[in-house]
């Protein structure tokens, strides 16, 4: 039975447990010897206080503690963004009678970057020997969070003993970068009006006005057949179409390290990144990402809200990793299959290489919008200005997500 009991303290603990069986045996020893009422209330107070901290260990019920997590995130879309405040309850059950004064809990949070970090809390258990915690996690960092191991403990009465055991309540949340709504982009209406007008047909789809009737082509599906000329001559026919110009859309993130003053200007970089991803989609225009970091990702720009969130969801992991830099970026031999598509470089690089492959983009046919991340009081505001509107490239000079909207809703930097 001791060897049972012993077992199941943690070794740091062994030590008093032999104490404790040491004063019960001389109390035992000094009724044996000496006798009197004196002695045997001395055993009889012992025994019931070792047995107490002994049974205690293995009748706690700490070992079978168990829990439920639940968020209750107070944004009204579900949807936490970097600087918000996370808020969660968990609520435990400890079975058995044995009394327990309190449970403390650690509770270990661990970011896909940033490493693990540990909550503490604690609860007193009521009658039913039931308790809930709950806390908030504040200024939440971009990224993907996941809960690891929660370590329960109690002691006894007397706070001698301290017994242990682990939960595993595995539960995840996802920190989307920071967006800001934009109303109206002019820029982009312009755009989109004069690729509509242009007579390349590359970069145009189907709209679903009838334009007339052509040989049924092997694939076509079979909402595209036109059944009724099909039984007229005896041939598959199917439905022509008329085109609509699509306006495609590319961002370009720079992400490599030396050319940003910290990660605050990363995290703007992201934050713009994203907005216009959110507004690109609710315009129903194809949207891609280049992200030439550790690991280059590039995302061909394609319509619809599930791609756009699978744009956003690649935005949780991207860093100040990559070991390409923005010049040698632009010169991606995919950017050729986009020709006439608009691409919007964000970046803190103001350099004349920069200058030279943002000219070498139109000549590819290529429609470059920059993003310049600078202060306004940056001294060489005024001669970039010049330059680059010199050669007809819109840009736009951003140095906090708040003047984003005001700036692009202007038409101008």
């Amino acid at each position: 039975m001791l060897q049972v009991i012993k077992q199941s303290m943690p070794k740091d603990q062994q030590p008093l447990f032999w104490g404790v069986m040491v004063v019960w045996l001389c109390s035992f020893l000094y009724l044996l010897f000496s006798g009197g009422k004196l002695a045997l209330i001395m055993v009889i107070i012992t025994t019931i206080i070792t047995a107490y901290l002994l049974l205690l260990a293995r009748w706690s019920g700490i070992n079978d503690i168990t829990g439920k997590r639940v968020f209750s995130n107070t944004n009204e879309l579900n949807r936490l963004e970097t600087g918000d405040t996370f808020h969660l309850k968990t609520f435990f059950k400890i079975p058995g009678f044995w009394p327990i004064p309190y449970v403390l809990i650690k509770d270990q949070l661990i970011h896909h970057q940033l490493g693990t970090e540990t909550y503490e809390s604690s609860f007193v258990p009521d009658f039913y020997r039931s308790g809930e915690i709950d806390y908030s996690i504040y200024d939440l960092k971009r990224g993907s969070y996941r809960f690891g191991e929660t370590e329960c403990s109690t002691g006894d009465l007397l706070n001698l003993f301290e017994h242990k055991s682990s939960l595993q309540l595995p539960s995840e949340f996802k920190v989307y970068p920071k967006t800001i709504r934009i109303k109206d982009w002019p820029y982009i209406s312009t755009f989109r009006k004069a690729i509509s007008i242009s007579s390349s047909t590359i970069y145009k789809k189907e709209t679903t006005e009838i334009n007339g009737v052509r040989e049924y082509i092997h694939g076509d599906r079979l909402s595209k057949v036109h059944w009724n000329a099909s039984a007229k001559t005896g041939d598959l026919k199917s439905k022509e179409f008329t085109p609509e110009s699509v306006t495609k859309i590319l961002i370009i993130i720079d992400q490599y390290k030396l050319f940003y003053n910290d990660d605050k200007q990363f995290e703007l970089a992201v934050s713009i990144a994203a907005s216009i991803i959110r507004y690109v989609s609710k315009q129903q225009m194809p949207i891609g990402l280049f992200s030439p970091g550790k690991q280059v990702s590039f995302y061909q720009p394609k319509p619809g809200v599930t791609y756009s969130h699978r744009l956003e969801e690649h935005l949780l992991y991207v860093g100040m990793d990559g070991n390409l830099t923005i010049q040698k970026a632009l010169l991606d031999q995919r950017l050729k299959r986009l020709q006439g598509s608009l691409v919007i470089i964000i970046t803190p690089d103001a350099s004349d290489q920069l200058f030279h492959r943002l000219k070498w983009l139109k000549k590819m046919n290529l429609h470059p919008c920059y993003i310049w991340l600078s202060s306004m009081k940056n001294p060489e505001s005024e001669e970039w200005e010049r330059r680059l509107k010199g050669e007809q490239i819109t840009f736009y000079q951003i140095d906090s997500l708040a003047k984003l909207p005001v700036a692009l809703e202007r038409g101008r930097p």
